[in-house]
Order: C-alpha cells, then structure tokens, then sequence
C-alpha cells in the first residue's frame, strides 16, 4: 500500500489517501496479527525454535522469518530435516508451513492429488485466485499442459525464431560498438531480453518487438507477486476486503494487454483452422480453448492464460540468467571461465574464429542436440542455480484430506502447506566439496568422469543427473510427474542467451566492483540479486 502511495502522481489528495490507507493498514496487521498468528499448529509435529510441546509460534521466531531466515532455515536443516524429521516454521503473514524431511520426498511425490496436491499449494501460495479472479488457471493450469505436449515437441523450430529475435534483442540493448564501454543494468537489461525472446514464441512479431507490451508484461508480475504477497500477510477472513486494493494497478495493466492482445484473437477467430501450423503459443492456446475449453474462448480467459504463461517463463529465468552472468564474470579470473565457454560453444555449434578469438556467425544453426553437448555452459547454470536460487525451499503440496499420515505415522493436518528445503541441501558440507565456494566446473567434471571410455554402463546412466534439466539432485525445477514442464525450453534459452552474449560481446564488471559479484541478499525467505548490479559490455570486432 505504501509502495502504490509513493509512486502516485503528485497530487496532494491521493497522497494523503494513500498515506491514510498505509497507516491504516499497518495497525489493521497488527491487530489481526494479535488476533491469528498466534493460532495453534495442528498435528504432532513440533514447532521450530519453540519448547517442546509447545503450540504457536512467539513473535521472536516468527519476526525471524522476516529479518533471518537464512539462519533460521539452516536450523530447521541442521536439527530436523537431516534427521529425518518434520518442523512447523513460520511463514507470510499469519501462515504456517510444513517443511518435510528429504527421506520423505518420494512418498509426498507419490500421493495422488486428492491427498497432496501441488496446484492447490500454489493457487494458495501465489494467490491465482485473488490476482486473475479465478482459480481455475492454476487448477485446470492447461496452459502448463501444452507446454509439456506441444512446445517440446517443436523446440528446434521455436529455437529459429528465439535466435533470430536473439539477434535483434542483442544489437538493440547492447549496441554495436566495438570501441567504448556500455555500462548496463544488467537486472533490467536482462528481463528485457528475456520477455522479449519469449514474447517472440508466446505471441510472435510484431508484438514481441512493442516496447508497451513488453513493460506490461513485466510490471504484471511484479504485481502478481506484490498482490500476492500484500494479500497474504493477512488472515483468510480479512483477504476480500484487502484484495480489491492490492491488486488494482494488476488488473488495469492486464486490461491494457487484453487491448493489445485483442486484434490477434480476432484474426484467430476469422482465419485460424486445424490445417494451419501453429505460429506461437497464443495461436496454441486458442486452439485448444476451441476443441476443450469453448467456454475459455474469449479474450478475457485467453490473456489470463496468457500472463500465466509468461510468469512461469520469465520470472525466475530471467533471475537465473542474471545469477550465471554475474558468476561467469566474477569467476572468470581463476577459471578462465569467457575463454573456455567460448570454445565448447565454437567446438559445437560450427561457429567461426579469427584474429579476436572465437564468434558467432549470423547463420549459426542451433539445434536440441547441439545444445545438449554445452556440458560447461550446463555446469554454470546448475552451480548457479545451486548457490544463487531464487527461492531456497521448494516442492510446495497441500494436504488435501483428514488422516494423511507419514511412513512413520506423522500426522498432516488438512490445509496444511508442505515444502522441503532447497538452500541448505544444497550448500550442505556433507554432499558438495567446499559447498559455498562457486565452481563453475564443479557438475561439468563429475559429467565428464561418468561419460569417460572406462566408465561402467551404470557410471554412464549417471552422467544424466549432472544436466541443468535433471531433476534427481537440485529441486530448483522440481521433482517427478509435476516437475516444471517448461524446463527444456529454459535450457535452450538460458544457453543460447549466455553464447550469444560471450561470443558477441567482451563483458567485466566496473572498476570499483575489484572482480567481486555483488552479494545477493535475503528478502524473508527469497534470495534477491541487487538491483543496481552493473556490467560493462562492449561489441567483439
């Protein structure tokens, strides 16, 4: 509330409003706060940070969310989780959630939905239904279901057009200069090349290229996240009234995309038959609302489907891009890591090399299996997402029936949200050598070693869980049946944009930085990167 009051234009009224609503909602959270945090944890699972027996959480560990927990995740890792053990932790607001213990991963996986539901714990977490006005696209998340169906099946055609809007993206944020520096925002810079290479297959030309579009397509998902989050720190009975506020400025903006997106519905709806080829992934949307979903034939339902499909791919691969930028300059000095990622990318891809090293041609020729022998690009893009995540739990599910019970006979409350740790598994002493040091060959040797001419089939069958896409040792994309459908698709755009980037452009950061990333920083339990991060780039000869 008091974000929207300070970015309102400077009339006098509206401030004061908004200064009255500010004020007004902070002692609203504090009353409510008063009212339900202290509400009991059900089960017999005991409470983190808090006597045994012991059934709400005090404002000391509940305020620790907020200001430590980093420090308070290790604990529940270090005496619970690792034990095998379950532990209540405070969560947003007046939540509280469940973190499971990893020996436990497989048999939440294996619950059908009825029981443990993973839609249900982010229609609940992202607040879908406050947000979009209806739950309906996370639970029936069909969007989700082309991606894994259809998208997949066409990655090397997607691939043709992501390179070619590569090209353009490239020249327009970085310039063709090859004598003086750019300084960049690489944050925004990024974003900005990610939501337009993605609008490039969501939506195509000339769409993809509108600068309007591209900043709505942005703001919408800070917005949902604000929304969300705002939303969220109050109780369940409080949301409905809070709601129409937090998430007024989201609905104008997906309004305002409704409008742009609006003449391609039409021409779909005029022109659009079974026998065209699908051009992008709105033309896909549409088809499938035709042949299952005729009552999601309209706009309205199809530009929510729509900015679903954009949070999903854009938010957190445009924070990991970002993390494995970072990384690659900062490690650069010991590892030599620009010079040896531009020769696997040379070695692979048939790109040239000349007087200032290795380049990319223009007509340079990306397919899946070309991608997929990027083995170092693989390793810096797993490092990263191992020591740099967005989020630092994952695997959300809730309970969705009386009398679930655990292996061991613990019980889940119904409503319940479960999660398991991300952060501290993965800089765990026990599993990772120097967990926190960055090693940008740390996966690409333990790959290299199980593909070896003497290593044994099962050594080989292995080399498989050291690939960005695997999902058996990292949980930045999930785990079985629900893991992320669209993680193929990032590990084609997260190499491409990283070659792109080294064989077109030198890139350091400024002086003052002394070769030292800047430190990404805990925002209660989300690990986010500075947002004035710089980088210098300059155009390769």
């Amino acid at each position: 509330m008091l974000r929207f009051w300070l970015e309102s234009p400077p009339d006098h009224g509206l401030n004061a409003a908004g200064l009255l609503l500010s004020v007004s909602t902070i002692v609203l959270i504090f009353i409510t706060y008063f009212a339900y945090a202290h509400a009991s944890c059900g089960g017999n699972i005991p409470r983190l940070r808090e006597p045994s027996g012991r059934k709400r959480f005090s404002l000391k560990t509940r305020w620790a969310y907020y200001t430590d927990c980093a420090g308070l995740f290790n604990d529940a890792y270090n005496n619970f989780s690792k034990k095998g053990l379950p532990v209540w932790i405070p969560s947003l607001g007046t939540r509280n959630d469940i973190l499971m213990p990893h020996k436990d991963l497989a048999w939440v996986l294996a619950q059908p939905p009825n029981i443990i539901s993973i839609r249900h714990a982010y229609n609940d977490i992202n607040g879908i239904k406050r947000s979009l006005g209806s739950s309906k696209y996370m639970l029936d998340n069909w969007q989700g279901m082309l991606v894994s169906k259809e998208l997949n099946k066409v990655l090397d055609g997607i691939v043709l057009s992501l390179n070619d809007e590569l090209k353009y993206v490239l020249e327009s944020r970085l310039g063709r200069d090859t004598v003086d520096w750019k300084v960049l925002d690489l944050q925004q810079t990024v974003q900005m090349m990610i939501v337009q290479a993605t609008s490039r297959f969501h939506v195509g030309k000339p769409l993809c290229r509108n600068e309007e579009y591209l900043h709505l397509i942005l703001n919408i998902m800070d917005e949902m996240i604000f929304s969300a989050a705002v939303t969220g720190a109050f109780p369940a009975i409080l949301q409905p009234l809070i709601n129409p506020v937090a998430s007024w400025r989201l609905r104008r903006l997906i309004s305002r995309v409704r409008e742009l997106i609006e003449p391609r519905f039409v021409e779909c709806m005029a022109h659009d038959t079974a026998d065209d080829k699908c051009t992008d992934f709105f033309q896909m949307l549409f088809r499938f609302a035709r042949k299952e979903r005729p009552d999601e034939l309209n706009i309205w339902d199809l530009t929510n489907r729509l900015c679903m499909a954009n949070f999903e791919a854009i938010h957190q691969t445009s924070m990991a891009i970002t993390n494995i930028i970072l990384n690659i300059v900062s490690s650069d000095a010991e590892y030599d890591t620009i010079s040896i990622l531009r020769k696997e990318t040379t070695a692979h891809l048939g790109c040239g090399s000349g007087d200032s090293g290795e380049y990319l041609d223009d007509d340079t020729k990306w397919t899946k299996a070309k991608i997929a022998k990027l083995v170092k690009a693989d390793s810096i893009a797993r490092e990263t997402m191992r020591l740099h995540s967005f989020a630092n739990r994952g695997l959300f599910r809730k309970v969705m029936a009386d009398g679930v019970q655990t292996e061991d006979g613990i019980s889940l409350p119904k409503g319940s949200i479960l999660s398991f740790l991300s952060q501290p598994l993965h800089t765990d002493g026990d599993i990772f050598g120097d967990p926190l040091k960055f090693d940008p060959w740390r996966f690409s040797r333990a790959r290299e070693q199980c593909e070896s001419a003497t290593a044994s089939p099962a050594t080989v069958e292995a080399a498989g869980t050291h690939s960005l896409v695997s999902t058996s040792q990292l949980l930045s994309f999930g785990r079985g049946r629900n893991a992320c459908p669209g993680r193929f698709l990032v590990d084609f755009e997260v190499k491409m944009i990283v070659s792109c980037l080294l064989l077109k452009y030198d890139i350091r950061f400024p002086e003052e930085y002394g070769n030292q990333r800047p430190q990404n920083r805990w925002l209660a339990e989300a690990s986010v990167i500075p947002k004035d991060a710089k980088v210098m780039v300059r155009r390769r000869k």
